[in-house]
C-alpha cells in the first residue's frame, strides 16, 4: 500500500531508529506535518505482526510516496550449550525451563515464518568452559535439533554482533526486532542486547528462555535490561 503526504521542504528529513528515510521536495522550511507523518509511522508496532517499513520518495507534483516493504522478527538463540546443564562445567539455576521455553519459542517461531539463528560462544580448547572441540561447547542436543536448518554462528566474545555476521544475517533478511533467548543472563544476552550493533534493531528479551548461575542474578539482570529493551 502506497501512501501520499505533500511535503514543503528541500532539506532531508530521517527518523532515527525506524528505517525510514525521506527526500522532501519544494519550497519553503515547514515540515513539521512531514516529521508528524514520518513520526507516526514509527511509533505504529505490533510486537507480535511482522513489520513493515520502506523509503518515502520523491514523485511528480512535489509529493512523497512511502512504498512499503516487509520487515521481519528473528529470534536468537545464545549459547545454549551443554556445559550450561547439569553433567557440564557450569551448569545453570533453571537452565532445563529456559531450554523448555527455548524449544517452544524456536517451534513458534519457525511456524511463524520467523527468522531463527543460533549462536554457539567456544573458547580457546585448553580454557575451563566452552572449550573448542569439547562437548560442553556443542548445542544442548535438544537445541542442535531444533536450529537443524536454520543459520548458526560461531562467536568469541560476550556481544554476540562482534567480530560475526550476525549484523549482516540480520540486515540480509530485513530484520526489524530481534528477540533473544538463551545463557548467560548477566553475560551474553546482556552483552548482545545492549551491543552498539542491536541499536537499529527492537531488542526483547524472553525472561523464561534465559538462565543464569542462579535465579536471582537472571532476575536481577532482566530487571537492569527492562529499561534498555523490552523483556516479554
Amino acid at each position: 500500500m502506497a501512501r501520499s503526504h505533500r511535503c514543503w521542504s528541500r532539506r532531508p528529513v530521517s527518523v532515527r531508529g525506524c528505517r525510514r528515510q525521506a527526500v522532501a521536495v519544494g519550497f519553503g522550511s515547514d515540515i513539521n506535518r512531514c516529521i508528524g507523518c514520518f513520526r507516526a509511522a514509527a511509533h505504529h508496532r505490533d510486537p507480535v505482526a511482522p513489520l513493515h517499513t520502506g523509503v518515502w520518495l520523491a514523485t511528480p507534483g512535489n509529493t512523497l510516496t512511502f512504498e512499503e516493504q516487509h520487515m521481519s522478527t528473528a529470534l536468537i538463540v545464545v549459547d545454549i550449550q551443554n556445559d550450561y546443564f547439569p553433567g557440564g562445567r557450569f551448569p545453570l539455576e533453571n537452565s532445563e525451563q529456559a531450554l523448555a521455553s527455548a524449544l517452544e519459542h524456536i517451534a513458534q517461531a519457525k511456524q511463524a515464518g520467523q527468522v531463527v539463528i543460533g549462536i554457539r560462544h567456544t573458547a580457546p580448547g585448553d580454557g575451563p568452559l566452552l572449550a573448542d572441540g569439547s562437548v560442553g561447547a556443542e548445542f544442548h542436543p535438544a537445541i542442535a535439533a531444533a536450529l537443524e536448518g536454520c543459520t548458526v554462528i560461531e562467536k568469541h566474545q560476550a556481544d554476540s554482533f562482534l567480530g560475526t555476521s550476525l549484523g549482516q544475517t540480520l540486515a540480509g533478511a530485513n530484520v526489524a526486532a530481534i528477540q533473544l533467548a538463551g545463557m548467560m543472563t548477566q553475560h551474553c544476552i546482556t552483552h548482545t542486547a545492549l551491543s552498539p550493533d542491536a541499536a537499529g534493531f527492537e531488542v526483547a528479551i524472553i525472561a523464561a528462555a534465559c538462565a543464569a548461575p542462579t535465579a536471582v542474578i537472571s532476575d536481577v539482570a532482566l530487571s537492569g535490561l527492562a529499561g534498555r529493551c523490552t523483556v516479554l
